[in-house]
């Protein structure tokens, strides 16, 4: 079993992601595996848990404890190595900080949850594509759609809890599992 920390979007970007992860589809036809989970940033890239329901109770406690983050999508990017296509999420104090507090306290709690993009390098996005093709033609995507002003901010106001019921994470062996409001109010909104 393996678990995800994220902040989750609304409709709005919701909309606009999907519409993206169609039009590149319809253009490389690489299908639609990274857009099995609604939109999100991961705090925490998934790690093995020993318990759901303890899980669980750390993430009803975390997101209690979070203010609404405002994000920023500069442009459209991806790793040069990798199949994936996402938008870039500016890295603000707030961002980096909620990374490394949830992945020290999951680290704290649960044992072996180190996962591979964790730490200081890990790089904020919101994927739109993932697999069915190359990391070349995804290559071949990212210049294609690197000059597109897609630049917006977006408030993310829920925590998101995905749950995987094997460690492979197989399609159709996940799902989100609970989704949570952000803190008790909007006075602390935090964009920095």
């Amino acid at each position: 079993m393996k678990a995800t920390v994220a902040l989750l979007l609304d409709h709005d970007v919701h909309n606009v992601v999907r519409k993206l992860a169609v039009e590149v589809h319809q253009t490389y036809q690489i299908g639609f595996a990274g857009s099995q989970l609604p939109p999100h940033v991961s705090l925490k890239q998934p790690f093995s848990i020993p318990s759901l329901p303890v899980v669980e109770a750390y993430v009803d406690q975390l997101a209690r404890s979070i203010d609404p983050v405002a994000l920023t999508f500069p442009r459209i990017g991806g790793p040069a190595d990798a199949s994936v296509l996402w938008l870039e999420v500016e890295e603000t104090p707030i961002l980096r900080s909620l990374h490394t507090r949830v992945t020290q306290e999951v680290a704290e709690r649960f044992p072996g949850t180190q996962a591979p993009f964790d730490g200081p390098d890990y790089h904020f996005h919101l994927t739109i594509a993932l697999g069915g093709a190359t990391a070349s033609v995804y290559q071949a995507m990212i210049a294609e759609l690197a000059s597109r002003n897609v630049a917006f901010r977006a408030i993310a106001r829920h925590l998101v809890l995905f749950y995987y019921d094997d460690d492979q994470i197989s399609p159709g062996s996940f799902l989100t599992y609970k989704i949570l409001p952000l803190g008790k109010t909007e006075e602390g909104l935090n964009d920095t």
